[in-house]
């Protein structure tokens, strides 16, 4: 197996398949801009041995890049939708809207977090809500609040309090 830390920090553990390439992704990580990081692959067994193809960084959005929401970042009092194909990493600081719907992916880094709404509906064939993975679990505390009385209005069979997850 394999182990890769940025900065000394454990992203994630792979093991690689013996006879085929396979592509890995990590929990994700931040690098603020300007500073630099060190990116490390160890391997765990002795005698093995792997072989790296290439390393891709994806950029992802902060929660609280209010460039990335059409109205400026979301509070507690407002509805959010990460649309498809958008990806957003919750920050330490937490967030607090009124609903969200994630299209896209919500992502969480490895610091502790919180997420307070009154519903949470994760929506899409892509659409994903991610604490941590199998290969790289989230190791820090998550907490998800549901404040107050249900959402309004309904969303279908699931009623107007609620965190659902669905494909079409």
């Amino acid at each position: 197996g394999s182990e890769i830390r940025i900065d000394g920090e454990k992203l994630g553990e792979f093991q690689p398949n013996a006879n085929n390439y396979r592509a890995y992704r990590s929990r994700p990580f931040r690098i603020d801009s300007g500073s630099t990081a060190t990116l490390e692959f160890a391997g765990l067994n002795a005698g093995q041995i792997g072989l790296l193809d290439a390393v891709t960084l994806e950029p992802i959005a902060a929660w609280d890049d209010d460039s990335i929401w059409s109205h400026g970042s979301p509070t507690a009092d407002t509805n959010a939708l990460i649309p498809a194909g958008v990806e957003v990493a919750l920050g330490a600081n937490g967030a607090a809207v009124a609903n969200l719907a994630v299209e896209g992916r919500l992502l969480l880094a490895n610091k502790p977090a919180s997420l307070r709404a009154d519903s949470v509906l994760v929506d899409g064939p892509a659409a994903r809500l991610w604490v941590g993975r199998e290969n790289a679990p989230h190791q820090e505390d998550f907490t998800l609040t549901k404040p107050g009385p249900p959402s309004d209005p309904a969303v279908g069979s699931a009623g107007r309090n609620f965190q659902v997850a669905r494909t079409v």
